[in-house]
């Protein structure tokens, strides 16, 4: 049987760091996907968009940041989309444009997304699209308690339980390295005229400062 799952990896990318990196690597560690896409979100519905910069800069990143990931690829269906980008219209995007079962298809998110599931265009509709993969780190407090429930709610499983022979979607979830790296920690230090080189992948850190993103 051929390999069908594919990923959908969604988020503002802005910019891209280490910990993208990490959470693809370690996905493609579990399941030989034959695909994950990358998609750099226009307008961001749970987010606030006044720091984003255009398009074209954030795809320029990803695309030296995952060069040397064969199975990862870039999609600008959101960016050339001037609607907001709302999920469920991207994984029917991906799953008419390719030919995709929902139960091939992964849409990857974190845990701080998931939590606001119920506030999602077509929600719960969505959870049967496709499977989610959430990508999960060191939680305490309500967070934890809200994740936990969730996850009896929803029969979280981890990702390593997924059967590519399923027929059904599912929703599982897959522990990240507890790095404390995120964009807008990363667009703090550059206007703080801070180093990034370690926390973003190479070339990035050059090409932002050419271009004068962030300051």
């Amino acid at each position: 049987m051929e390999n069908m799952l594919t990923g959908l990896f969604g988020g503002s990318f802005n910019p891209p760091h280490i910990g993208h990196l990490l959470v693809i690597t370690d996905i493609l560690a579990i399941l030989p996907f034959k695909k994950v896409f990358f998609i750099p979100t226009r307008i961001p519905p749970h987010k606030d968009s006044l720091s984003l910069i255009e398009g074209m800069h954030r795809v320029h990143m990803l695309n030296t940041a995952l060069q040397n990931i064969e199975k990862a690829e870039i999609s600008t269906f959101e960016i050339d989309n001037e609607e907001i980008s709302y999920s469920y219209i991207t994984i029917s995007h991906f799953l008419e444009r390719y030919s995709i079962k929902p139960a091939h298809l992964f849409f990857i998110l974190g845990t701080d997304a998931f939590l606001l599931i119920k506030t999602w265009k077509k929600y719960p509709e969505i959870l049967d699209m496709c499977n989610f993969l959430i990508i999960t780190r060191p939680m305490y407090g309500r967070e934890e308690n809200l994740f936990k429930k969730f996850q009896k709610y929803y029969n979280i499983l981890p990702f390593r339980k997924f059967v590519p022979g399923n027929s059904k979607t599912g929703i599982y979830f897959m522990d990240n390295l507890p790095l404390d790296i995120s964009s807008s920690m990363i667009r703090e230090r550059i206007k703080k005229g801070l180093s990034i080189k370690y926390l973003v992948p190479p070339g990035i850190e050059d090409y932002i400062l050419n271009n004068r993103l962030y300051q």
